[in-house]
């Protein structure tokens, strides 16, 4: 089957970048250097992203930020999550821009994530509480890899329990003068809330139209839940986590093998 899961730390990288935009800017906070000791002098963006059917397959990042919104960068600060210490990474970002967060993968989990975290004189505090998601069985999710012209498609699912969102985005094979350019263009997704058990139809009046032809459907089933930071914090403070599962109806092989 074409189903699989994303990649969690490319993901959460990702997934953190975009989360944290309009929260930490680019510069770096006065608190990068020295002494951190007041725990209501910073905030933090918390991003924990797992594999929807191991929850030990996670990945959890943390970027921190001053009142100003600038990011923190100081490695004398330490994050645990789940009594595990966090690692300090410095990326370089856009525009020549320096980048830090903390971040670690496959972290054991029980039932809930909990981030502590150690200032600059040694004083631990509860940064996060965030339940971790139940398992999925993906095999649980069917729809057929190759599409069929002739046929409505035909989504199914069943037992679901944290994901809550499918989105379907369509491909479109774009019609060209040029026999041998091939162009693609994506459409807007189509976004619904979802039960537990479902069904999901693709009618086949959508997959001609006068200048395109389907090429693809890209399928993700999601979830995004949130959970609960310490109330010293800054505003703007907040946790996370996500699952994703992604599966493509490809009508390409169908249009090659006429």
């Amino acid at each position: 089957m074409n189903l699989y899961v994303l990649n969690i730390k490319n993901l959460i990288v990702i997934t953190l970048l975009s989360s944290s935009l309009g929260i930490i800017s680019c510069n770096h906070s006065k608190f990068s250097k020295g002494k951190v000791e007041n725990l209501s002098m910073i905030g933090a963006v918390i991003e924990v992203s797992q594999n929807a059917s191991n929850k030990d397959d996670n990945y959890v990042s943390v970027e921190l930020f001053d009142d100003s919104g600038d990011r923190i960068a100081n490695d004398s600060v330490k994050i645990y999550a789940n009594n595990v210490a966090l690692e300090f990474n410095k990326r370089q970002g856009l525009y020549y821009t320096e980048e830090s967060y903390y971040g670690l993968s496959n972290i054991p989990v029980d039932k809930v994530h909990e981030l502590v975290i150690r200032l600059t004189n040694g004083k631990k505090y509860v940064l996060a509480k965030i339940w971790a998601l139940k398992e999925e069985n993906i095999a649980n999710i069917e729809c057929d890899e190759n599409g069929d012209f002739n046929n409505d498609g035909i989504i199914k699912w069943k037992g679901l329990k944290d994901i809550n969102e499918l989105s379907i985005t369509p491909v479109l094979l774009l019609k060209t003068d040029n026999v041998n350019e091939e162009s693609y263009e994506y459409q807007p997704a189509i976004v619904k809330n979802i039960e537990s058990n479902g069904i999901y139809i693709l009618k086949k009046s959508q997959y001609r139209h006068p200048k395109s032809t389907i090429s693809s459907y890209e399928i993700e089933f999601r979830t995004t839940k949130l959970g609960n930071t310490n109330s010293t914090l800054l505003k703007r403070s907040n946790i996370q986590i996500s699952t994703s599962i992604k599966k493509v109806i490809d009508f390409n092989q169908v249009e090659d093998e006429k």
